[in-house]
């Protein structure tokens, strides 16, 4: 609840902000990034980010050299988690000690960019999107489908809200081409990302996070009429 209260005040504060601002006399344009990922999680299995994976991300980031800019984000990825000698009270129930968490995902976010320099920019970004995940045990088999390694009568569905927080640093080597990287929180609104919600220890939803490193190409710019 606290994620999406911040999510819609930093949209709406952004929105406000941007339709006050002239424009009349600034380009459009549209950049293509395409990223590579380093992902974490930590929920119940993994109390700690203590494994990391690969992923991919493809972002179309329009107006960038505004101060407040937006963008459309799709990334492909898995997360891993392990605890080792994990086990529980009831012996009917089969602990899940390790996780593998197929991820993808579709966000929009709002950037506000803090400096801005001639090669150099920093900013932040609030957004809101879809997080489909599929949780598989060591053998490749779903996860959702083993109801033993859960409370009876407990299920979960594979889909669910983001509402990712970024920091970006960019860094222009051509007026066409510059390099990126960012450090970013999905802040998802689900407890299942490792199968597990009742039967954990941990308090709040699983965290998964994201290393971002990429290249940006300026696709094309237009004069506003």
């Amino acid at each position: 609840m606290r994620a999406l209260i911040c999510t819609i005040v930093f949209l709406l504060a952004s929105f406000s902000v941007f339709c006050q601002t002239d424009t009349s006399k600034t380009q459009k344009t549209k950049s293509l990034k395409i990223s590579t990922l380093a992902i974490a999680s930590k929920g119940d299995v993994a109390s700690t980010y203590n494994k990391w994976n690969i992923g991919s991300q493809w972002t179309l980031m329009l107006n960038q050299q505004r101060r407040f800019s937006g963008s459309f984000s799709l990334f492909f990825g898995s997360t891993s988690q392990q605890k080792r000698n994990y086990e529980i009270s009831n012996s009917t129930i089969t602990p899940t000690n390790y996780v593998k968490c197929k991820l993808s995902g579709l966000y929009y976010d709002l950037q506000l960019r803090l400096i801005n320099k001639q090669k150099v920019s920093l900013s932040i970004a609030q957004g809101i999107g879809l997080l489909r995940f599929i949780p598989l045990d060591e053998y490749g088999n779903k996860l959702i489908d083993q109801y033993e390694s859960r409370e009876e009568f407990e299920s979960y569905e594979t889909v669910s809200t983001i509402f990712p927080r970024r920091i970006i640093l960019q860094y222009k080597f051509l007026p066409f081409l510059s390099a990126s990287y960012s450090l970013s929180s999905l802040s998802p609104s689900t407890d299942y990302i490792d199968n597990v919600s009742n039967l954990g220890t941990q308090k709040g939803n699983d965290k998964v996070i994201f290393h971002n490193f990429g290249l940006v190409v300026l696709l094309n710019t237009s004069q506003k009429q």
